[in-house]
């Protein structure tokens, strides 16, 4: 919740940022350029810069079935869903996922929603998501209208 606390300088905290550690644990078994270590270096780059104490920190909640199906079949959240009972699996030659992905997935979406709401109800005048993992519940990718 952001309070008249999330006040410096008597400046009101306008830049949100949604991201959670628990992101970190969605990985490929293999070499692949979207990894972990993006999402840590993206944190650390911003802390060293000042930038991280600046921003109000959105906490990121898991996204409900409900919210997900807005945009994606309920077949795919059930095949995602799944994937958390496997070591890997891979959607396509390019998304994959291990038992963690559903969990980073979920955080990531109700993140995004959470900083989103703040922003569109004028709370917030910004924010970044740094957010992952891409493509697993991408709005873009395995939606209702493909």
């Amino acid at each position: 919740q952001l309070e008249e606390t999330d006040i410096r300088n008597d400046t009101i905290i306008r830049t949100g940022i949604a991201c959670d550690a628990r992101m970190v644990k969605h990985f490929f078994w293999g070499p692949h350029p979207e990894r972990p270590d993006r999402l840590k270096a993206i944190i650390r780059f911003l802390g060293y810069e000042g930038l991280l104490q600046l921003c109000y920190r959105v906490p990121c909640r898991t996204a409900t079935v409900e919210e997900l199906s807005k945009v994606h079949t309920r077949e795919h959240i059930a095949q995602v869903i799944q994937t958390s009972k496997l070591k890997n699996f891979s959607f396509d030659a390019d998304t994959y996922a291990n038992k963690h992905s559903n969990l980073a997935a979920l955080l990531a979406a109700g993140g995004l929603i959470e900083l989103t709401k703040l922003v569109v109800t004028d709370k917030l005048s910004n924010g970044f998501a740094i957010i992952r993992p891409p493509g697993v519940y991408n709005p873009l990718c395995r939606t209702k209208t493909q």
